[in-house]
């Protein structure tokens, strides 16, 4: 059957004509088609290009950074829980603040802890110096950022820690007495012995990360995400002065929230490292502090918050010269004072850890710094000592990472001085140890007097453990390093 093609497109076309000579309808051009379609993807990619272009040194300017500060700070920042929960938070609390403009602020504050560093030897301020820099080269690329990654800045920082080591050992003593009096306005016939509760001759103890610093961090963190969360909700700003409001209420309910855990653990007697263990106190947490700081955030967000500024259609803005040279001058300085400053730090340990001189003790220096005194019924540590800003933590710490569990810490008095006084026990060990601040001419246990009294100009106060097989022993050996004349050389 014959196919008439006149009138069409392919009529007189044969079997080696070409399409070189042929008009296709406007409806039919393939050709054209396709190259409208590969000149829209080769302008959206050129687009996106271009637009990430100016981006590029604040990306390698921040890689750097990173890669500076985890050189210099990889051994000191721990996995713990409110490290990783701060983190993972942090794209729940950054927003911004104030769209499109930029600030200088993070600048100053990274220059100022950059310059501390090399003076002080404290690494507290080499990790905030690398964190404003990173927080300067965010705000000048897309906007002046809310104050809540500054907050979480501090709870990553080793500042925790420090706080830890000045009121951590005292609050978990204070917090276990409180639960004591708390049991006896209940008529419960419950000792407390340090974090040790004993009733009808069965020991019951908590575990210490059930109590003292920790969970006022995780309480600090939720705090932040839960301010965030309704800041962001509602569009509005609290100003400081209600944020710190807030915080002290929250720090409220944290303590309060600590003190139930406690009394539900030892009413229910719930052993640590157990389910329940973990269940009650996240119970306690959540009804104590949660859902009353919840409802104090939305009302204090909707009663005094300042609306946000509406964010601009495009977000983001390349860093100028002069922040790429000064941001470029923060990350040099990074690297020449973290150099320096560990090599400074290393110098100072070696000079400060000379020999001291103890009667019937023979000394030794272990890896991590402190001085050993082997005697024949008592081992006595020595830590060298740490200006009056430096951190400093109870032997506890040191115990436990050897395997050990301190049982009963209780202040006693031996030879008219004030000790620390506790068990430490493993499946096959049992030994008794104590522990007191000393300068040679005045003892202390408080973290806050040795530190003041330095400030004032008295000799540097030390660390010293003494650890027996008994209780007796124990005394003896404490009644006699009291007594007994010392050379000390730190």
């Amino acid at each position: 059957m014959a196919v008439d093609h006149s009138g069409d497109a392919f009529s007189g076309l044969d079997a080696t004509s070409t399409f070189t000579n042929v008009t296709f309808p406007m409806s039919f051009r393939p050709h054209q088609t396709v190259l409208r379609h590969i000149s829209r993807r080769e302008s959206r990619a050129g687009f996106s290009l271009d637009r990430l272009r100016p981006f590029f040194p604040a990306v390698l300017l921040a890689l750097l950074t990173l890669l500076v500060g985890g050189f210099f700070l990889h051994s000191y920042l721990l996995p713990e829980f409110n490290v990783l929960l701060a983190l993972l938070s942090f794209p729940f609390v950054l927003y911004l603040k104030r769209p499109g403009r930029q600030s200088w602020r993070f600048a100053l504050f990274a220059a100022l802890f950059l310059a501390l560093f090399p003076l002080l030897h404290v690494k507290i301020t080499f990790h905030l110096a690398v964190s404003f820099v990173l927080l300067f080269l965010v705000e000048n690329s897309f906007g002046k950022l809310n104050s809540m990654p500054v907050t979480l800045i501090m709870v990553l920082s080793p500042l925790p820690h420090y706080f830890a080591a000045v009121f951590g050992f005292p609050l978990r003593l204070w917090l276990s007495q409180t639960a004591g009096n708390v049991f006896r306005l209940m008529a419960m016939p419950i000792e407390v012995k340090g974090n040790l509760f004993i009733q009808d001759g069965a020991e019951f103890s908590v575990d210490p990360a059930c109590t003292g610093i920790n969970l006022f961090v995780t309480g600090l963190v939720l705090f932040v995400i839960l301010l965030s969360y309704q800041e962001k909700r509602l569009r509005k700003a609290l100003p400081l002065l209600a944020q710190a409001a807030l915080l002290v209420l929250g720090m409220a309910l944290v303590l309060l929230a600590n003190l139930f855990r406690i009394v539900s653990l030892v009413l229910l007697r719930s052993q640590p490292d157990t389910f329940a263990h973990d269940a009650v106190g996240m119970a306690c947490l959540l009804l104590y502090f949660c859902l009353p700081m919840a409802g104090l955030v939305y009302f204090a967000a909707r009663r005094w918050g300042k609306p946000l500024v509406p964010h601009p259609a495009k977000l983001g803005m390349p860093l100028s010269r002069w922040h790429i040279g000064v941001a470029m001058a923060l990350v040099l300085g990074l690297g020449l004072a973290g150099n320096q400053g560990q090599k400074s730090q290393d110098l100072a340990v070696r000079q400060g850890l000379e020999a001291v001189s103890v009667a019937g003790y023979t000394a030794c220096m272990t890896d991590d710094g402190m001085l050993a005194l082997q005697g024949e019924t008592a081992l006595v540590y020595m830590k060298p000592p740490v200006p009056f800003y430096g951190a400093d933590h109870y032997p506890e710490i040191c115990w436990r990472a050897g395997g050990y569990t301190i049982r009963a810490p209780e202040l006693v008095h031996i030879a008219g001085q004030a000790v620390m006084l506790a068990r430490l026990e493993t499946d096959d060990s049992h030994l008794y140890t104590a522990w007191w601040y000393d300068n040679g001419a005045c003892t202390t246990l408080s973290s806050l007097d040795w530190r003041w009294r330095q400030v004032k100009g008295e000799p540097p106060f030390y660390l010293t453990n003494v650890t027996a097989g008994s209780r007796p022993e124990l005394e003896n050996a404490v009644r006699e390093w009291l007594a007994g004349p010392k050379v000390l050389t730190f």
